[in-house]
């Protein structure tokens, strides 16, 4: 008796597995699409449909990266590089943003073109450069500044001889001879 009704317990035990096993292959049989492409049958991954609904933060970034005049392209690839492994956008979706959203992208570059720059300590930090330029003869000269991000002055606008380091050095020694000596250089 108890080896008939271990018999039928495990016959019933089959059934629901064979059962459990024809509908699933059933269910994804209909969630799969099957592309005929040069008499080669390709069977992809099932189809999975995504909103275009983005979180906030995502327009939010979009809207301040568009403040800085990027293309919609550049956007996108930009947004995708850094957050790629999360969430992704295209470039149509974020036309639709600005195009949603133009008169605020407007709004901020008014305001960061009206911003009042950053103060910094006179003699705290300096700017140096190198610059080149060629006259009416094609002889190239090389000049050497030095700005005062402070004061907004310029220090050193001289003509170099030659383009050695001794040379800037001597020029960057005195300028500090004359102004101090700052405790940053640029």
């Amino acid at each position: 008796m108890v080896l008939r009704a271990s018999i039928f317990l495990g016959i019933l035990l089959a059934a629901c597995v064979l059962a459990w096993l024809w509908f699933h292959w059933r269910w994804q049989r209909a969630h799969v699409q099957v592309f005929r492409r040069r008499s080669k049958a390709f069977v992809h991954a099932p189809v999975i449909a995504r909103s275009r609904r983005k979180p906030q933060w995502v327009r939010r970034m979009v809207i301040g990266l568009a403040v800085h005049d990027l293309s919609c392209r550049q956007i996108a690839a930009h947004f995708n590089r850094r957050f790629g492994s999360r969430i992704t956008i295209g470039k149509s979706w974020v036309a639709e943003v600005l195009r949603a959203h133009a008169l605020e992208i407007a709004d901020t570059r008014r305001a960061m073109r009206r911003r009042v720059p950053i103060t910094f300590a006179v003699n705290h930090t300096w700017a140096l450069d190198l610059c080149f330029y060629t006259n009416a003869e094609s002889v190239l000269y090389t000049m050497l500044g030095i700005i005062d991000h402070g004061s907004r002055r310029v220090l050193c606008l001289k003509h170099l001889p030659r383009k050695y380091t001794l040379t800037v050095l001597g020029c960057l020694f005195l300028t500090m001879a004359r102004y101090g000596v700052p405790a940053v250089i640029r």
